[in-house]
Parts: C-alpha cells; sequence; structure tokens
C-alpha cells in the first residue's frame, strides 16, 4: 500500500505536535481523512514524549507500547532489552508501524525496571499490517524486534514509566479530538442532506422529528468538542480530564450519529454516504488508548483520590 500522502501530511503538520492545542485544532478543521488524522496521533504521541530531547522533525514516528497480552496496561511487558540495547519482543497495534522511520518502544531490562528506547527501523524490526477494516492506511502494525539496537531515552524506572503514561494521556485528547470530529462530519451532511430532500414539497429538515434527531446530535457532540478544546487550550491534560475526554467523546460521537442515522434512514447505508463507515472508524477508537470501561474506572479513582484530601 502506497502511505506517501499519509507520510508527507505527518511530516507538514509534525511541528504541531508539541501544542496540545495547535494539534486539536489541526484535527478539527483539517479536512484530511481518518486515516490520516489517526496516523498524525501517533506520531504526535512520540513527537511530544520525545520533546525534552529534541526529536528530528523530518522522521515518522511510531508508539509502540501496547502488547499481545498486556492490551493497555503497561506495567506487564514481555518486551526486554539486554545490557547491550538490543531489544526483543512484540508489539500490537502499532500505528504508522508500516512506514514509521523510528519506534518509541516501552520495554523492561532485567532488573524489570520500564526503559523508554527510541529504534530506528532495520531488518530487525519486522513489520505485518493488521487486516482492520477502518484506518487501513494508517499502518497499523503488529511489530516483531529481534535483537533490534536501541538508544535509550529516559532513565529507566519511574522517569520511564511517568513519560510513557504522558504519552498516553496526551494520545487521549487527540484521540478525543478525531472522534467528534468525525461526529461533526456526519452532522453537516445530515443538515445538508435533510435540507434538500423533499417529502411531499416540504424539506425533510422541517418535520419536528428530525429537528429533534439532529438538534440532539448537535448538542452532544457540542458538549463533547467544547470540553476538548478546553483542555487542550488551557493546557489541562490531567489524567482525569483527558479520561473523561475520551469517555464523552466517543460516548457522545455514537450516540449522535446513531440519532442521525434515523435521519437518512435506509440512505445511511449506501456506500456513497460514507456514514456508516465514519460510524465504524469511531467504534474503532474505543479501546485506543484505554477502553470506555478503563476511563471510568481512572474517573473513579481521581474522585476517591480527590475525597480523601479533604
Amino acid at each position: 500500500m502506497n502511505y506517501d500522502n499519509v507520510v508527507k501530511f505527518i511530516l507538514k503538520n509534525s511541528s504541531k505536535c508539541l501544542s496540545p492545542k495547535e494539534a486539536v485544532s489541526l484535527i478539527f478543521e483539517s479536512k484530511a481523512s481518518p486515516d490520516m488524522k489517526l496516523s498524525f496521533i501517533g506520531h504526535c504521541i512520540s513527537a511530544k514524549t520525545l520533546s525534552p530531547t529534541g526529536f528530528d522533525e523530518n522522521t515518522v514516528l511510531a508508539t509502540a507500547f501496547t502488547e499481545p497480552k498486556g492490551g493497555s496496561s503497561l506495567k506487564t511487558l514481555e518486551t526486554v532489552v539486554d545490557e547491550f540495547g538490543r531489544v526483543s519482543g512484540t508489539k500490537y497495534f502499532v500505528t504508522n508501524g508500516a512506514f514509521a522511520t523510528h519506534f518509541l518502544v516501552l520495554a523492561q531490562k532485567k532488573t524489570e525496571e520500564h526503559v523508554l528506547l527510541l529504534v530506528r527501523r532495520n531488518r530487525n524490526v519486522v513489520t505485518e499490517e493488521l487486516p482492520l477494516l477502518v484506518y487501513e492506511k494508517s499502518g497499523i502494525s503488529k511489530v516483531v524486534f529481534k535483537n533490534a539496537e536501541s538508544k535509550q531515552m529516559f532513565r529507566e524506572g519511574k522517569e520511564s514509566y511517568v513519560k510513557a503514561l504522558e504519552g498516553l494521556v496526551y494520545g487521549r485528547i487527540l484521540v478525543s479530538a478525531l472522534a467528534v470530529s468525525l461526529g461533526l462530519e456526519v452532522l453537516d451532511y445530515a443538515i445538508d442532506w435533510a435540507s434538500k430532500r423533499l417529502v411531499n414539497g416540504v424539506p425533510l429538515i422541517e418535520r419536528e422529528i428530525i429537528e429533534q434527531r439532529i438538534a440532539d446530535a448537535y448538542a452532544k457532540l457540542s458538549v463533547a468538542k467544547s470540553y476538548i478544546t478546553k483542555i487542550a487550550s488551557e493546557n489541562m491534560l490531567t489524567w482525569i480530564n483527558t479520561s473523561v475526554a475520551k469517555y464523552i467523546s466517543v460516548d457522545h460521537s455514537c450516540r449522535a450519529i446513531e440519532s442521525l442515522i434515523k435521519v437518512f434512514g435506509g440512505y445511511a447505508f449506501l456506500k456513497t454516504t460514507d456514514i456508516i463507515r465514519k460510524y465504524l472508524h469511531i467504534l474503532a477508537l474505543e479501546p485506543a488508548e484505554g477502553t470506555s470501561d478503563i476511563q471510568l474506572k481512572i474517573i473513579m479513582k481521581s474522585i476517591l483520590r480527590e475525597r480523601s484530601k479533604k
């Protein structure tokens, strides 16, 4: 598969990765495909994490944290690095894995301490694209590291672990923006379609039930977008804020599109509308950077932690 356009999009906008406000604005405002935006997000997670070390904006980065058995948890790792800096292990669902020039890898040393490594693509890095229904051009892959040379980017232990967690936090707000942007695209299309479609000489949008469904979708998406924009603009990327953003963005976007599907009726299932495909794109974001159940768990833990301080 040709990824040239995706790579060009990443490199053109790489500088925006370091600013939550700019990155979120790009995701909301750009007319790029969902695949391009997800690839941009995958690159940004690593770029933001590596920013204290100074990263080359001409590289295309992939974040390799998720493991076959560990899911979104960073505590259980089977990927290891030896005393010579050679890393071995398997990572799954690596966005940009098929074409990245460098991989940010979370591994552990023999001491079982976490360590963040940067691995340049080479013959000891084997990638296999995953047969996904959506985001096919985001290069999401299984990546196997076979004694691949690496460079340690942060001190092992707490520093590397915290930096990895910060990467997930940043990823959540960007994934949240992508989910809502897809919902807004369907909303705009629904308003335009219902305005032009006539039923007994009257625009469909003037029917009360259609008004209610469009208004319901608008309200849900507006709330999610406002929340995401606020915490990105004011740099409020805390553990609880980004979990709330991720939870409501996927939930509200899915509910909004489900409401809008009823506006289109059977027309929603025509390939030419692309509505169901966008719905699948949002559903596929649910497990990204932690499922909704995980987000709720994080939110509850944060609530209890705050209450214990009173």
